[in-house]
């Protein structure tokens, strides 16, 4: 997994056993987070990643979803079209 550096923040990923990359997202630091591993789309086509955030004495779901048929076909698309150059 290829992840960015961004000062102040942490990355928060998860490991896939898919043909797809991890998925990830970046948390500021001193929030407090607790990954939702209960939350899953039960979905072959899509990755996911749940997060309970904690801002301000309030608690938000957030997610990062990724439909990674669409990813590997924008990839294969993309070889093709370099081995047209």
């Amino acid at each position: 997994m290829y992840n960015t550096r961004l000062p102040s923040y942490n990355f928060v990923h998860v490991d896939t056993d898919k043909n797809a990359e991890d998925i990830g997202l970046y948390v500021k630091e001193h929030t407090e987070f607790l990954v939702l591993d209960s939350v899953n789309i039960e979905n072959e086509d899509c990755e996911n990643l749940w997060v309970e955030l904690k801002l301000n004495q309030r608690k938000y779901a957030v997610g990062v979803v990724i439909n990674t048929l669409l990813l590997i076909l924008n990839t294969l698309l993309l070889k093709l079209y370099m081995w047209r150059l």
